[in-house]
């Protein structure tokens, strides 16, 4: 199974075209487009009930898709069954047999496998060798910490030799400290192993740290592809840039544009601002602002008001916790000389001003679909 990927754009593993699906009168996938490529690592991210898992399932075939193409390896797949699709999948609850022990829990999918007893044990043991678990192949799930139990559920998957491996929140059950560490075996196992992978998930650091490219998704539709540059740069909109990252968000008006600064009223002020994406407005555009958390400071100048709620020490760091004029509650990490009580009064704003800037677009009443 070593190296057999390798990523390739012109050949996609994975090819889905203008997917939808319902349940019931909901329209939970909205016309869905993507490509995922070989060898790749790709990362569905979004908020609960952003159709993200029924994405998944519907290209594992668990659930039946209403309109549109699913490809595999160039085949089209969307009509048949999930056991004809050569897909592994590793689910958030495991789905480890809990009757069966490791060894066991593999032999069972490999059990229309025509190779020798001798062979088959070589390669259970080769596969649970990578996924760190050799030592406990006669354990019995019982006797396993959840981390052990998930890394049971990939080693199962990746038994089969899959095309394409599919996981849908894997690691969200369990603790922080677990989680970090088998973020970085996933990675480590699926690029070594050169298995492409969709991998699901809520969490944005996680996806930051798994992908070769995201999707964001949001009520049903796919927001923005891109790799971790493009987003952080160039987000497509305000539901990107406050998915990807810790922002604020603002609404305005633009007042003039003046050296590539735009005059913006926020509120009863008028900044004058420098926008960080790719952005072209004219005067009297409605806009949103977003302001990225890690890049606020405590300035004299600054143009937003907040007043100090509690001063904390943590992760070797001074932090204070301020709330903002429209009554956000953030927490700012400050110098270690900085020193404020409760009900200061301060003023904050980025470096120069800087944010993105987006064209506003109307909000749109009952647009989340839960999933």
């Amino acid at each position: 199974m070593e190296g057999r990927y390798r990523m390739t754009e012109n050949n996609p593993i994975i090819r889905v075209k203008n997917l939808n699906k319902s349940f019931g009168d909901k329209l939970v996938l909205k016309g869905i487009n993507f490509e995922v490529f070989k060898g790749e690592l790709f990362v569905i991210v979004g908020y609960s009930g952003s159709g993200k898992s029924t994405l998944l399932r519907v290209l594992a075939g668990l659930e039946e898709l209403d309109n549109g193409e699913i490809f595999f390896n160039g085949a089209d797949v969307s009509k048949i069954p999930p056991q004809k699709r050569k897909i592994g999948m590793v689910f958030q609850d495991y789905a480890v047999w809990p009757h069966m022990s490791v060894r066991k829990n593999i032999e069972f999918v490999l059990q229309d496998d025509r190779t020798n007893a001798s062979r088959r044990d070589e390669f259970i043991l080769d596969l649970l060798t990578k996924v760190g678990l050799s030592e406990k192949i006669d354990s019995t799930p019982s006797q396993l910490s959840g981390g052990q139990l998930q890394r049971v559920a990939l080693a199962r998957a990746l038994a089969v030799e899959p095309d394409i491996l599919l996981m849908d929140e894997p690691l969200s059950n369990l603790d922080r400290q677990v989680k970090k560490a088998l973020q970085l075996e996933i990675l480590r196992i699926t690029k070594e192993m050169g298995v492409t992978t969709l991998f699901v998930t809520h969490d944005q650091e996680e996806a930051q740290l798994l992908a070769d490219r995201i999707a964001v998704m949001n009520s049903g539709e796919i927001e923005q592809i891109g790799n971790q540059r493009i987003f952080y740069e160039n987000p497509a909109n305000p539901v990107v840039a406050s998915f990807m990252d810790e922002v604020i968000q603002y609404r305005g008006v633009i007042e003039g544009l003046n050296h590539e600064k735009y005059s913006i009223r926020i509120q009863d002020k008028i900044v004058e601002m420098s926008p960080i994406n790719q952005t072209s407005l004219k005067k009297s555009d409605h806009c949103d602002i977003c302001l990225r958390m890690t890049d606020l400071r405590l300035r004299d100048d600054g143009w937003i008001d907040g007043t100090v709620i509690s001063e904390k020490f943590f992760s070797g760091k001074n932090h204070l916790i301020i709330n903002l004029n429209n009554d956000l509650t953030v927490n700012l990490e400050v110098d270690d000389d900085v020193n404020k009580e409760f009900g200061t009064k301060v003023k904050l704003s980025t470096a120069e001003n800087r944010a993105m800037i987006f064209s506003q677009e109307p909000k749109l009443e009952n647009k989340t679909v839960t999933v």
